[in-house]
């Protein structure tokens, strides 16, 4: 069944989006203007600055956003769970398996969140040099990709690698 879009046209609207971004990591001065511009449109939404961020209604904020980021991770997980629990005759066993689940998710988010915020004050000087590091580097990367993909040398790799994997790979 066909939508009538052509693939070609979204796999070069996305090479030359790649490119974009590239040029935006990597020009100082587009940089710069880009930040400047998203700041602005940014700041608009700001209601009530730090100390929104901090309230419960801030944090509920903060983490709607990491539940849609980390959903396509946790999808699958939470499905083969439910899976799971489904299968048994029992409610109480299901109960058991779902608490479980839910358990341990919400004790390795509790970690990192604690962790995380020790770790980033006591490397953050490190973190902000390697981040501009990190920034052009991610830059070049995207920046390659774009090109390969609009020239069509995306596909070349493609086959090579198709023809070098072997075949068992397929059939996982």
């Amino acid at each position: 069944m066909s939508t009538g879009l052509d693939p070609e046209l979204f796999r070069y609207l996305a090479a030359v989006l790649l490119v974009m971004v590239a040029l935006v990591l990597l020009v100082g001065r587009l940089n710069d203007w880009v930040v400047l511009r998203l700041s602005t449109f940014s700041s608009r939404f700001n209601l009530g600055g730090a100390a929104a961020a901090n309230s419960a209604p801030g944090q509920f904020g903060v983490g709607a956003l990491l539940g849609v980021v980390w959903l396509p991770c946790v999808g699958p997980t939470l499905g083969a769970a439910i899976a799971l629990a489904s299968m048994g005759q029992s409610l109480g066993m299901a109960f058991v398996v779902m608490l479980a689940y839910g358990v341990g998710t919400a004790g390795v988010l509790l970690g990192a969140g604690l962790a995380s915020g020790r770790l980033l004050a006591r490397w953050r000087s490190s973190l902000m040099t390697g981040g501009g590091l990190g920034k052009k580097f991610l830059g070049w990367m995207l920046l390659g990709l774009g090109l390969l993909v609009l020239t069509g040398f995306d596909k070349y790799l493609e086959a090579f690698a198709v023809g070098v994997i072997p075949d068992w790979v397929y059939t996982l």
